[in-house]
């Protein structure tokens, strides 16, 4: 009797399942339709073509509040199959992804610069979106044993003011997997109040986001992937950054490349965030940050959480989305049954039905 009952409650509970799968479905289904009609709409708003990128009023744009915005593209470790076609793994999709939403959703029509070795493969990228390249020649001989390639590559960041023009007196730094999510001008009206002198108050070093996890054991973190930066101010703290996370020489770093058992990968402890984050713990030119307000303009797009994923659909939307490497198709998160419903709820349906955007091949 018992074992009837059981087959019964998983036949009942077969049934559920199928049924709950379908109406995610037929949802899904019904949301795209709207959503494809919705994008048709919105690609045909004046940035979604390169005639008139430039042409738009300073007062949506903030172009004469920002001098540009920087990326850094460089190839992947080991990656020699990028003349030509793009393959799906090389991160250029998310980089495409970040400048359209950038031109197209931000209204920005500034200077965008893509600090990079790739320039074959994003050549297009100045005719589309009427972005820079600038070469970057290579690292040289690096220590491969201390997982020393990634960190060389996140250094870039410390740099930047050194690859761009020197009339550009103020950066936004983005990573190439931050979209933007909403028009620029808010943000840059506020960080323009920020880094005013004649307010009275200490100018910050530069200004960004507190990370949504720690950097080590209880260590607090500072988000590295959006920065706001100026070349008088920033300078200073850049250098410091720099030391820290090229010598790998700082407690919080060093306590673990100690104890660490795989030689050939570097700890998130000395990873860029942890240094810049050091920095800014210890006394340096690196102690005045200005801490961005996460809940007016960074939402974390990593969850693969069905019930999170249609809230975060639904939410209102904020200046920058953060979609985290796992949350895509090759993430942890982006793998299996609930990658599929994070990357077709969020994903797919947050940018084309909600932004206007078209979702890049390695998402």
């Amino acid at each position: 009797m018992g074992l009837r009952r059981g087959v019964a409650f998983n036949s009942y509970r077969g049934v559920f399942v199928i049924t709950l799968t379908c109406m995610v479905l037929t949802l899904s289904m019904a949301i795209w339709k709207v959503g494809l009609t919705n994008a048709s709409t919105r690609r045909e708003a004046p940035v979604a073509s390169n005639v008139g990128l430039r042409g738009i009023p300073h007062e949506r744009t903030g172009k004469d509040m920002l001098d540009a915005v920087v990326y850094v593209a460089i190839r992947p470790e080991g990656y020699s199959g990028w003349e030509g076609n793009v393959k799906a793994d090389d991160g250029t999709g998310m980089l495409r992804l970040s400048i359209e939403s950038l031109r197209k959703v931000g209204q920005y029509a500034g200077e965008i610069y893509v600090i990079t070795d790739m320039e074959q493969v994003l050549n297009t990228l100045e005719r589309q979106y009427d972005a820079t390249l600038i070469h970057f020649g290579g690292f040289g001989k690096l220590d491969a044993a201390r997982g020393h390639y990634f960190n060389a590559v996140c250094d870039l960041k410390t740099k930047v003011f050194e690859f761009v023009p020197d009339t550009v007196a103020t950066v936004l730094y983005l990573d190439s997997d931050i979209v933007v999510t909403t028009t620029l001008q808010p943000f840059l009206v506020e960080m323009q109040g920020v880094f005013d002198r004649k307010r009275g108050a200490e100018v910050p070093s530069m200004a960004l986001f507190e990370n949504n996890a720690p950097c080590g054991e209880g260590f607090p973190c500072w988000h590295a992937g959006i920065l706001y930066l100026t070349r008088e101010w920033s300078l200073p703290c850049l250098k410091a950054w720099h030391e820290y996370h090229s010598s790998y020489d700082y407690p919080l770093c060093t306590s673990k490349l100690e104890t660490r058992t795989d030689t050939n990968t570097l700890p998130p402890e000395c990873y860029d965030q942890s240094a810049l984050s050091w920095a800014n713990y210890v006394p340096s030119p690196c102690n005045r940050f200005h801490k961005i307000k996460g809940d007016s303009h960074l939402k974390w797009m990593n969850s693969a959480s069905l019930g999170v994923a249609v809230t975060k659909l639904m939410a209102s939307l904020r200046t920058f989305s953060h979609f985290t490497h796992n949350t895509r198709k090759n993430g942890h998160l982006g793998k299996g049954v609930r990658g599929w419903i994070y990357r077709s709820l969020v994903t797919r349906l947050f940018l084309s039905w909600r932004l206007g955007l078209k979702t890049p091949f390695d998402m």
